[in-house]
């Protein structure tokens, strides 16, 4: 429902607006006269489809989130009979994503990093739900992976190597403007497979 309303015309325009100004310049530095102003909207107009400013904030965290994990079956359910090809197209749809949706992986990032006070327990409640979702696409392929022998850790060891993995490349990706092409990333994969999860490294006590 919150993403159907983001779609309708005068509350996108108030929605990419917000969402250009809580990048650049943060949440608490953001009011929303100023959204208004960069949206050419009436504040009463704004009122009429978002209660708050807290209240369009979470609706643009819910829309990023959703559109990220919308195209994520598409890419990798070919893949399913394959856990290695499932695990390895996961970290490639990320890598890829990342670099075609800069602004939004850094609105992620930064609010995940850095959440302002006011928004601190419903952004950790966020994180939690999304890394849920995220967990729930990898489990499966990841524990086909463990039982073939594949990759030698516990499963919550393997899932976290995967996403510290995914995680650093993002960065990277985000902080350098690092660009890598197609083979780099099979390259990178190829090495983390058999040098860390294909390897049996001490799990964490």
């Amino acid at each position: 429902m919150k993403n159907r309303i983001l779609e309708s015309g005068k509350a996108k325009l108030i929605s990419d607006a917000a969402f250009t100004l809580f990048l650049e310049n943060g949440y608490e530095a953001t009011g929303i006269r100023a959204i208004c102003r960069a949206a050419d909207a009436e504040l009463p107009t704004l009122y009429y489809h978002f209660p708050s400013k807290k209240a369009l904030f979470l609706s643009l965290a819910e829309k990023v989130l959703d559109e990220y994990l919308s195209s994520v079956p598409n890419i990798i359910s070919d893949k399913i009979d394959d856990p290695e090809s499932y695990l390895r197209g996961y970290f490639l749809y990320i890598m890829q994503y990342t670099m075609t949706h800069v602004p939004e992986t850094r609105f992620f990032l930064r609010y995940s990093l850095f959440p302002p006070e006011e928004l601190r327990e419903e952004i950790q409640n966020f994180l939690y739900n999304d890394q849920k979702r995220k967990s729930e696409l990898l489990l499966p392929a990841m524990m086909a992976c463990i039982r073939s022998g594949l990759v030698r850790h516990t499963v919550d060891h393997a899932m976290s190597l995967f996403w510290k993995f995914c995680t650093n490349n993002t960065f990277d990706v985000i902080m350098t403007a690092w660009q890598p092409d197609t083979n780099e990333l099979l390259n990178l994969w190829n090495m983390f497979m058999h040098c860390r999860l294909s390897e049996n490294y001490a799990s964490p006590k």
